[in-house]
């Protein structure tokens, strides 16, 4: 209970006082606290085993993971525990996320406060997929400054906590002339819908066809209906993003950032046809969604001359937020239509050992 009261006064404070550093500073104490000393949930088992049972370069560099395979023979060999070994990777990736906000938002804690919203409960679970995903943001702030080869150091550390941040080596392209950039994009999506009907049989040579037909070549869901939903809800933010973001903005920095939301948008779209088979392809959007949160909390929300923060109430801005929270809710419909069920995800966050 005290977890969830200081979360939710945090949450408050954070849409009144939206640019204090030091409700900032407390809000990301209270997500290295939950997410580092999370002591159970549906994949804390699991994650346990993989530290136990890894360590060591060669065998962690060619599966992915080879950054935490050698933290976790840190740990192992100065005999601490797996609860040790979370709480500095939560600790490195907050502070890595705390700069990014820092850099790039006025308001801090409402980029924070739609972390919390959205994908904050799932980050908990995903030990090995939320520090990776925390590097990829870093990438996309050195991206957006054309910054390539920082860029693609951060995603080799994010493919040191999971293999499927190969995926975004490919923006190194993002850069290139618009029409080469949609020419490159279409040709994958192209690629990628023959590949999903056709590429069972080669990658088989090369993988487990289990873990094939679990994430890319048999649809999970109950009904083919899910999927087609989730597809929608993507594409229906990608557009309105793009058709709403353009015309509302007159700060320069802002339009810059919003352009390059967008490009990411546009590339966003190969993950369609994946959310038709399983809605785990839906988090490799959240990198791109945390910097869509930076763009619309500058956007949305202003200081009047008393110094508080107030909705400016502009037909688009209103729009664009009303979209946004459709989004958020959206999201929350995957936690409750996972199998689980949303009460076992939100139980995860409870089983906190520094909050019993």
């Amino acid at each position: 209970m005290r977890l969830i009261v200081a979360g939710s006064i945090l949450f408050l404070c954070g849409l009144v006082w939206n640019k204090s550093k030091i409700i900032f500073f407390l809000q990301i104490t209270w997500m290295w606290l939950v997410m580092g000393w999370n002591s159970g949930g549906i994949d804390y088992s699991g994650n346990m085993y993989i530290f136990l049972h890894t360590g060591g370069l060669s065998k962690g560099f060619i599966k992915g993971g080879w950054l935490s395979s050698i933290l976790a023979a840190f740990f192992n060999k100065n005999a601490t525990g797996f609860r040790e070994y979370n709480i500095f990777i939560v600790g490195i990736s907050a502070l890595v996320l705390a700069f990014v906000i820092l850099q790039e938002s006025r308001k801090p804690c409402l980029v924070m406060n739609c972390f919390f919203l959205y994908p904050f409960l799932d980050s908990i679970m995903q030990k090995r997929f939320f520090p990776g995903m925390v590097f990829v943001i870093l990438g996309f702030y050195f991206l957006q400054r054309n910054k390539r080869l920082l860029y693609a150091i951060c995603i080799i550390i994010a493919l040191g906590f999971h293999f499927s941040f190969i995926i975004y080596f490919g923006l190194i392209l993002l850069q290139t002339k618009k029409e080469i950039g949609d020419r490159i994009v279409f040709l994958s999506l192209l690629f990628e819908i023959i590949f999903l009907e056709y590429g069972n049989q080669i990658l088989g040579l090369f993988f487990s066809k289990s873990k094939l037909n679990r994430y890319l070549f048999k649809r999970q869901y109950s009904s083919n209906l899910i999927g087609i939903i989730y597809l929608i809800s993507l594409l229906l933010y990608i557009i309105i993003f793009f058709l709403l973001s353009h015309s509302i903005v007159e700060d320069q920095e802002d339009r810059k950032k919003i352009i390059f939301v967008n490009n990411l948008n546009k590339i966003s779209v190969i993950l369609l046809p994946l959310c038709l088979y399983e809605s785990v392809f839906l988090r490799y959007y959240r990198p791109v969604m945390f910097y869509e949160y930076i763009v619309i909390s500058n956007i949305i929300f202003e200081r009047n001359e008393y110094g508080f923060g107030t909705i400016i109430l502009d037909k688009k801005r209103i729009i664009t937020g009303a979209f946004f929270m459709y989004l958020v809710i959206v999201n929350i419909g995957i936690y409750s239509s996972a199998s689980v069920g949303i009460g076992s995800i939100f139980r995860t966050m409870l089983d906190n050992a520094f909050f019993r």
